[in-house]
């Protein structure tokens, strides 16, 4: 009010505090306090990080001062540091944790590469494990050069293009073949002994032209028949299919009639294939000459643009009425 007389000089709240203002002296009338300098504005995520920082230096700060480390503390913008000395016979700890892992993830990484190499018939996809010591593929494996036993597999040639020349299976309780089966199609000895398997599909073995030697439980047949192979024998509770045949050339009573300019291949035990002589191509090679891509996909796509194009329209009209 006008009437009263007016203190010299009210402190106004401005937000801040300055620790070297002495608030007991008065001030002259007409004179300002000395402005504190403000720290910069921070946003909001360097504001959240600001706090996690203190609060883990506070936190570091409480179990360093329990084990007696702590030299020296400075306080400064409710920012606690400390120097922290490193106990004697205990250099760098954090830094050995973080080594420690180094060499075990080396390692895999190793073997992870030389896995991703192993095709998966020979790794987990079919039977856990390696190959049974005793078994004939591990005998083939000592015995051909340059083989080696990867897995449930004996593999040759190098890392980057191994071929599976034998496989293991047996004993793995397969009641039937597993997905990856086919990529054992250049294996010369195939081991499916001691397994309560289904009867097989006619085309497991589709692709398979290289396998001379199959070892299977008792109750299943050869593929193929016995016409297919040289020798059927029975060992124990398995069934030993030797030397397979080719079904194209008419031995031991077999024979595969082809159409007309197409010739016979072998695809497998007892599985023929016909093939057509070129230029012929189609259904029992009755077409000549090469496919015409051209018309075909140029009449397709004509036919496809005309519908979408027709579509639109109609599809178009009808929103704007609605």
């Amino acid at each position: 009010m006008r009437g009263q007389s007016q203190s010299p000089w009210i402190p106004r709240s401005t937000g801040t505090f300055d620790p070297h203002e002495n608030t007991s002296l008065p001030r002259p009338v007409g004179t300002q306090r000395p402005a504190s300098p403000r720290a910069p504005a921070q946003t909001p995520p360097l504001r959240t990080f600001r706090r996690l920082r203190q609060g883990w230096l506070r936190m570091r700060l409480r179990r360093v001062e329990g084990r007696g480390l702590c030299r020296s503390r400075d306080a400064s913008r409710a920012e606690v540091t400390c120097r922290i000395m490193a106990a004697p016979g205990r250099p760098f700890p954090m830094l050995l944790l973080l080594l420690l892992p180094l060499p075990g993830f080396c390692l895999a990484a190793a073997g992870g590469s030389d896995d991703a190499r192993l095709p998966a018939v020979c790794g987990g996809g079919c039977c856990p494990g390696s190959a049974r010591k005793g078994s004939a593929v591990a005998a083939q494996c000592a015995s051909r050069p340059g083989a080696r036993l990867r897995g449930r597999c004996c593999c040759s040639g190098g890392e980057a293009a191994a071929v599976v020349v034998g496989l293991d299976l047996g004993n793995c309780s397969l009641q039937h073949l597993c997905s990856s089966f086919q990529e054992a199609s250049t294996a010369l000895l195939i081991d499916l002994t001691d397994n309560p398997l289904e009867p097989l599909p006619e085309d497991a073995f589709r692709g398979f032209t290289h396998l001379q030697t199959l070892a299977l439980p008792l109750m299943l047949d050869c593929p193929g028949g016995n016409e297919g192979w040289h020798n059927v024998t029975i060992q124990g509770s398995s069934r030993i299919c030797q030397g397979q045949r080719n079904p194209c050339n008419g031995s031991g009573g077999l024979g595969h009639l082809c159409p007309k300019d197409s010739s016979c291949s072998h695809d497998g035990p007892g599985l023929p294939q016909c093939l057509c002589s070129s230029p012929h191509y189609g259904y029992k090679c009755l077409r000549q000459g090469t496919f015409p891509y051209l018309l075909f996909f140029g009449t397709l796509g004509a036919v496809t643009i005309a519908l979408s194009l027709l579509l639109w329209v109609t599809q178009r009209r009808k929103a704007k009425v609605s």
